[in-house]
């Protein structure tokens, strides 16, 4: 996959983290800053989860239950700028992320309060990686 531009990933940082937030100016959760670039900077339609009720924690279950089912319609890659990250979150397979070209992600990150950019090798992901995918 090929970006639209050299640094799309710039103009995403420091949007806030929002739980199912939806949008570029109030803010995105994980989920929804890859279902918003993906699309908008490599041309690619990308449907990760269905939307939750409002009680976060049953929310959250649903998530990584309907990620299980929905990890089987995309195939597995080695790291490549623009697939999906997945990262074990709590030992679940909850957190998405866009790769980048190097050894680095763009996601939303919760303990900061925005999206970011972050490597793959700090310690706080290098044990965490679950795998990169693409649709099939």
């Amino acid at each position: 996959m090929t970006p639209r531009r050299f640094d799309w990933w710039r103009p995403y940082l420091g949007i806030p983290v929002v739980w199912r937030g939806g949008s570029l100016e109030t803010g995105l959760d994980c989920y929804d800053l890859v279902e918003r670039v993906l699309p908008a900077e490599f041309g690619q339609p990308v449907d990760l989860v269905p939307a939750f009720s409002r009680d976060e924690l049953r929310a959250r279950i649903e998530a990584a239950k309907e990620i299980e089912v929905r990890r089987k319609l995309w195939r597995a890659v080695p790291w490549q700028e623009g697939a999906v990250c997945l990262w074990k979150i709590r030992g679940r397979p909850i957190h998405v992320g866009i790769c980048l070209k190097t050894a680095d992600f763009l996601h939303a990150d919760w303990d900061s309060g925005v999206v970011q950019v972050s490597g793959a090798g700090e310690s706080r992901w290098s044990n965490r990686f679950e795998g990169c995918y693409l649709p099939r």
